[in-house]
């Protein structure tokens, strides 16, 4: 048998009350989030476990945790904060001229920019060069990011990077890494294959923001 009973709630109140919901689990989801720093900790502690003798984490460690914060300017003294990144899918690159492998992707991130525009994204690149070496290297190559030079306390004393470079984070608009990506090719097909490892959460992203 089916017992058949009125609802205590009409169909207005039961709108409120889901949409209260909605925003709790919206706001547990990003309180849970973890910090940047205990994200790097917790995958050393999980090494450690396993009694190996160096601590190299993949990338996937802090994927899920929230993105540093930093304050710096880039070349054409456009200020880098939490403002910068409000809002926007970011991508932050971590490079130097002497990397050849961080040389090879920039036509990709160009093509990246092409593709997908301005409006929604970020794109910042932050080199541990100086600023003079910097601005010859993009008299030879059109790069089509914000750029900051002398990053070198952005890379070891924030982000405590660990993987090498090139590094790349991909960052939600809530300040969250989607993804990580470390080294790469050093030939033409960098190009492609840069392109490949971000479309495809950029274009997730999209779809809900």
């Amino acid at each position: 048998m089916i017992h058949h009973f009125k609802h205590p709630f009409n169909l207005g109140q039961f709108t409120v009350l889901m949409f209260s919901a909605c925003l709790l689990l919206q706001h547990c989801r990003r309180s849970g989030h973890i910090d940047y720093s205990d994200a790097l900790k917790q995958c050393a502690e999980k090494n450690s476990a396993k009694e190996q003798s160096f601590f190299i984490p993949g990338p996937e460690c802090v994927v899920g945790a929230v993105f540093p914060k930093f304050e710096c300017t880039t070349i054409g003294d456009k200020k880098i904060d939490q403002a910068y990144f409000k809002g926007k899918i970011s991508i932050v690159n971590f490079w130097f001229e002497g990397c050849a492998p961080c040389v090879a992707e920039v036509p990709g991130f160009n093509n990246l920019v092409k593709k997908y525009g301005k409006d929604k994204l970020r794109y910042l690149s932050i080199s541990l060069d100086p600023q003079e070496d910097v601005e010859a290297f993009l008299q030879l190559h059109d790069w089509e990011f914000d750029h900051v030079c002398n990053g070198n306390f952005i890379a070891k004393d924030i982000f405590h990077l660990p993987w090498g470079f090139p590094t790349t984070f991909l960052v939600d608009p809530n300040g969250i890494i989607i993804k990580t990506i470390i080294g790469g090719r050093q030939d033409s097909t960098a190009v492609t294959l840069i392109q490949e490892a971000l479309s495809p959460s950029i274009e997730r992203l999209l779809k809900h923001y």
